[in-house]
Formats: structure tokens, sequence, C-alpha cells
């Protein structure tokens, strides 16, 4: 598929060291307890938990860190449509640019966490960038998306702006 010369391509994913700093090591301890406990038959600890405690504490954490890895954010921008998908929780949306009102970069707020969250001003698909791309439609719905890249989306905005006089661009370097 050859790639339009007036496009916006990025793909995030959740990659921050502490949080693999966390999850990781759980999984090493709940996967040798399993194995000590139901392979090896030598009950884990001092006050061992039921087999199918450690089962099920395993497959949650074995979720976590699956959800984690296979989380991401793809975005693809063109001259006719804005494009993102984070499939894990089935989102896959292409809207067309004479559909939407406004676009605006914003500030993410630190706490808001990651993945999909129900903020004050709707939807945010974030993947722990400091800033994101503010999309309200012309039924009035906003869904903010976490943008790695500002001076890239910037440049491309800029380039889209007098194709589409209609949209409101709110806050653009």
């Amino acid at each position: 598929m050859k790639k339009s010369p007036l496009s916006f391509t990025e793909q995030l994913a959740i990659r921050k060291l502490w949080i693999w700093a966390i999850v990781l090591p759980i999984l090493a301890v709940l996967s040798y307890s399993v194995y000590t406990q139901l392979v090896l038959g030598v009950p884990f600890g001092t006050k061992p938990v039921s087999s199918i405690g450690l089962v099920i504490g395993w497959l949650v954490a074995f979720s976590t860190v699956l959800l984690i890895y296979l989380l991401k954010l793809k975005l693809n921008l063109d001259a006719n449509t804005l494009q993102y998908n984070m499939l894990i929780f089935g989102i896959n949306k292409k809207v067309a640019w004479t559909q939407i009102k406004s676009l605006e970069l914003t500030t993410i707020n630190a706490l808001t966490g990651y993945g999909y969250r129900l903020g004050n001003e709707g939807v945010i698909l974030n993947m722990g960038t400091p800033r994101g791309l503010k999309i309200t439609d012309i039924n009035g719905q906003t869904i903010v998306l976490s943008v790695k890249d500002i001076s890239k989306l910037e440049n491309f905005l800029s380039q889209i702006m007098p194709i589409y006089p209609n949209i409101q661009f709110k806050n653009l370097g």
C-alpha cells in the first residue's frame, strides 16, 4: 500500500520500564509458586494458598502482562480521513475530515491512566504521552488520542487546515 505524501502515522505502545518492573516479578513469583505446588507437590510458603487460588492468581497476572504487551494505539491521518484503532478494546474507527467539527492539541493528565479511559471531556485513548489530539465530531462527541510526535502532527495539521476551512483548529503551534 502506497503511503500518501500528506499523512501522519504513529503507533504507540506501553513501554514504560517501571510498569514492567512491577508486573513481571509478580508473574515470575506466581509462576514459580504454581510450578512448586502443582508440579513438584510441595506447598509454596508457610501458609500456602489453595492450588485453585494460585492458578487464578497466575491467570490474572498473566492476563495483565498480556494486556499491557498487546495494548497499542495506531493513528493514521491522511488528506481524506482520520483513523485510529486500539484493537484490544475493539476500537477501529475511520472518520472523514468533513465529519469533524474541531481539533485541539491538549494536555493529558499524568494521573489519567493508560488505555481506554472515560474523562470529563469524553473518551481518552491514553498511552502515557503528555499531549494528545482532542477531536470533536459534528455530533458533539469528543475523543482524545494520545500522540507522541506533536511537532510532526502539527506540521500535518497545518497542511490540512486550508483544505478543510470548516474545522476549528485550536492550540496549534
